[in-house]
């Protein structure tokens, strides 16, 4: 990197850039401790290292050695600064560092007495930029501005750009400037805003109760299931502990439990009750796990329960078993894993974020999917192979009408419709034709977002059938019997 007609300017700078310094930090020749944290403003720090090295230069009569080595000082100061350097005069660049060279894809000669103008995408943002930061210069002393620069190679880059002039009484002396790439911060956030959304909405369609907590056991959040049962909203909820909502001795088993798993962190499985909407006492199955923060230690537990009231009326230890295991080990697990996962998000890279959140969909014992409007399946995990005996392969981007039982598809269409109109589909089932030429009952769960829908559901071929032999083998108890509306993923 050259710094253009740097002797000739130095002598120029010095009053100048003197005058900068006094504004930005008092100088009195001896060392300041600072108690604080300090922002420092680059442009300003290189317009304060200028004036050191011009107000170090000798005066007449003086040896002139020293005046040798100040070229040497402020390429080094160019060189090694972590942002890009540059000095702007009427908007033309005369002086830039290695970082922008390597930011744009310019080479030295095809930006230096350039206008500004060719590093912006459009001629409102160069505008923009130009008004907004000399009217900051005007006000403050000192530019800062958000903007986008357009590499050589076409590519847009996120830029923090901070400007200050050496003389704000003659900005045609000059303007320092600084440039900050932001492109990744903001390319992270927005991944790690759509992986929330996701998440959300995979939480919001999960049949099962969620809460969490933190260390001192006091409610952070839950999903709309628990809400549904409980009667608590989500913000009535936060913040508040078992005493402050349930009844004295549940919420005393409540704490205790959570206790217990504080001090032996495992995966918690116990039955007990909960006081419903209504105020009446539904027997469940809590299961219970805790989550650490980034330096190992327990920072709270993420729970859930199955709601087993209406379990009674099926005596066949089969149906019960099934389904225990089917909603309980699936669901929970899958519920578990994620609530972890969304809490600690914002400690992990966002590559490890993404390679747990595949894991959990593929390996999941549910049929979980993602599909959109048209009917086009765009993601499925392996549940499907295993139930249906297609290849992933082979569902991914075809159409899941297609494998509908005829005798189904108005009723299926009909749910599509519901989707379309931004609403849940819940307890849905209808048959899907396996690659043997069989069906297999499915029973769905599903919430649209935008043109995209997330989707759980459960294969329910062996309840029926189970139910349907009962009711042969019991016919006169058949009245007696109330459907239990199991919500699937």
């Amino acid at each position: 990197m050259k710094i253009p007609r740097l002797h000739t300017q130095i002598t120029k700078w010095s009053t100048n850039c003197d005058a900068a310094v006094q504004r930005a930090i008092p100088f009195r020749h001896h060392l300041v401790r600072i108690q604080k944290p300090v922002h420092i403003n680059v442009a300003s720090l290189v317009i304060t290292l200028c004036a050191f090295i011009s107000t170090s230069l000798p005066v007449h009569g003086e040896n002139t050695s020293k005046m040798q080595h100040t070229p040497k000082m402020l390429q080094t100061i160019m060189e090694t600064a972590p942002a890009g350097i540059g000095m702007v005069e009427n908007r033309v660049m005369v002086m830039v560092n290695e970082y922008i060279l390597d930011l744009t894809g310019y080479e030295e000669s095809e930006i230096l007495g350039q206008s500004a103008r060719m590093l912006y995408p459009t001629q409102e943002e160069s505008e923009y930029v130009g008004t907004e930061k000399y009217r900051q210069i005007a006000e403050k002393g000192t530019g800062r501005v958000e903007t986008r620069w357009q590499r050589k190679d076409g590519k847009i880059r996120n830029i923090i750009l901070s400007s200050t002039p050496l003389n704000p009484n003659d900005l045609s002396e000059g303007v320092v400037f600084t440039a900050l790439d932001i492109t990744a911060r903001k390319e992270a956030k927005q991944e790690i805003l759509r992986q929330q959304q996701f998440q959300d909405a995979l939480l919001r369609a999960i049949p099962v109760a969620v809460f969490y907590k933190d260390r001192h056991g006091r409610y952070l959040g839950s999903n709309d299931y628990f809400s549904e049962i409980t009667g608590v909203s989500s913000e009535e909820l936060v913040g508040k502990t078992v005493f402050d909502l349930w009844p004295g001795e549940m919420a005393q088993q409540y704490h205790q439990a959570d206790l217990d798993l504080m001090d032996e962190p495992a995966h918690q499985i116990y039955e007990s009750t909960v006081r419903d909407a209504e105020g009446e006492n539904r027997p469940v199955i809590f299961g219970k796990k805790v989550f650490h923060d980034i330096d190992g230690d327990v920072a709270g537990l993420v729970g859930a329960f199955v709601d087993m009231s209406q379990q009674a009326a099926l005596t066949q230890s089969l149906i019960r078993r099934t389904w225990i295991f089917m909603t309980f080990a699936a669901g929970i697990s899958l519920v578990l894993l994620l609530l972890v996962f969304r809490l600690r998000r914002s400690m992990k890279q966002l590559k490890s974020t993404t390679d747990e959140l595949e894991s959990f969909f593929s390996v999941n014992l549910d049929l979980l999917c993602i599909a959109d409007m048209e009917g086009n399946f765009i993601k499925t995990n392996e549940a499907w192979s295993r139930i249906l005996g297609y290849s992933t392969e082979e569902l991914n981007n075809r159409k899941f009408l297609e494998f509908v039982h005829p005798d189904d598809m108005d009723a299926t269409l009909g749910a599509m419709a519901k989707l379309g109109k931004g609403d849940d589909v819940l307890e849905f089932t209808n048959r899907y034709k396996c690659k043997d030429g069989s069906y297999r009952f499915i029973e769905w769960r599903a919430h649209p977002k935008g043109n995209v829908i997330y989707a759980a559901a459960r294969d329910v071929t062996d309840q029926k059938r189970a139910k349907e032999e009962l009711h042969k083998k019991t016919p006169s108890y058949t009245p007696l019997l109330i459907p239990l509306p199991i919500p699937l993923l």
